[in-house]
């Protein structure tokens, strides 16, 4: 049951997280923005889902490596670069569903996003805030981001304060004794 849970929570969340950003600048925001800035590759990210390529987002901006680096610590060193591919691959099918969701897919399009702010806690490490409104809701996001080789990417994206990475972190701990990261990834992405 927790399982199921946790699915429907990381499908709620990544949708949401999906839909945080807007293409375009917002009306607050500096025309001297930096084009290599956490709020700009946010909105290249943004431009992908909000044209319907959800999953070229998510490959394009999203360190899954790092995400599961984060989310199973120490146990990830026990983990084989073939079942490192393959915890990636069945994330991605997972994602490819949800985005593939009508629904989704016209909230992400119609969404209207305010309160762009940027905490940068270095030249390389950033917290992209945003409150999402769709269908009445007013929905506080962030995306939290890492540079690397030059490029910004997602290291966790978070709803209401809920991250990914924290949700599957401590639930993954309750049952690590008993599942491997692998595992664990297998089971949340392949419920229905």
């Amino acid at each position: 049951m927790k399982t199921i849970h946790l699915v429907c929570g990381l499908g709620l969340l990544m949708a949401a997280a999906a839909a945080v950003v807007r293409a375009g600048p917002a009306a607050s925001q500096p025309a001297t923005q930096a084009a290599d800035s956490a709020e700009a590759a946010a909105r290249r990210y943004s431009d992908l889902l909000k044209t319907g390529h959800g999953l070229d987002a998510i490959k394009s901006y999203w360190d899954l490596d790092a995400m599961f680096d984060s989310m199973f610590g120490d146990n990830m060193k026990k983990v084989s670069d073939e079942d490192r591919a393959q915890m990636r691959i069945s994330m991605l099918v997972f994602l490819q569903r949800i985005y593939a969701n009508p629904k989704i897919s016209q909230t992400m399009s119609t969404a209207k996003f305010t309160g762009f702010t940027t905490n940068a806690a270095d030249a390389d490490h950033a917290v992209v805030s945003f409150t999402v409104e769709f269908e009445k809701r007013s929905v506080p996001n962030t995306l939290t981001m890492e540079r690397h080789e030059g490029k910004w990417r997602v290291v966790d994206a978070a709803t209401n304060g809920q991250g990914i990475v924290g949700i599957i972190r401590k639930e993954y701990a309750a049952n690590a004794a008993k599942i491997t990261p692998p595992q664990y990834i297998r089971a949340i992405t392949s419920a229905p």
